[in-house]
């Protein structure tokens, strides 16, 4: 399924290229984006000239890049859930061998 932000380049008929030049935000950038591969969200000022040039409510590019974070913390969540087990495991396993 294409992204929101790729559906509406397309419908504007730009390339990344041409957004890139019209935003200033870098064309890797937008590719990126495109494809939730970025690690972080654009700066409000980013998404603001994004739904202006793309013609796309404000509020819903928001959600489209906070929908990212909330699965990156989610993930992070279970990474660091998962970091602590074993630490504690780790832990409890020296500690048992000292004795």
């Amino acid at each position: 399924m294409e992204s929101l932000l790729k559906y509406h380049r397309k419908k504007k008929k730009l390339t990344q290229r041409r957004l890139s030049e019209l935003t200033g935000i870098s064309q890797s950038y937008i590719s990126r984006m495109e494809n939730k591969k970025f690690k972080h969200s654009p700066t409000l000022t980013q998404i603001i000239l994004l739904a202006d040039i793309l013609e796309i409510d404000q509020l819903i590019l928001s959600e489209f890049f906070l929908e990212k974070e909330r699965e990156h913390l989610k993930n992070t969540k279970k990474y660091n859930k998962k970091a602590v087990k074993t630490l504690s495991r780790d832990f409890l396993k020296e500690y048992k061998n000292k004795d």
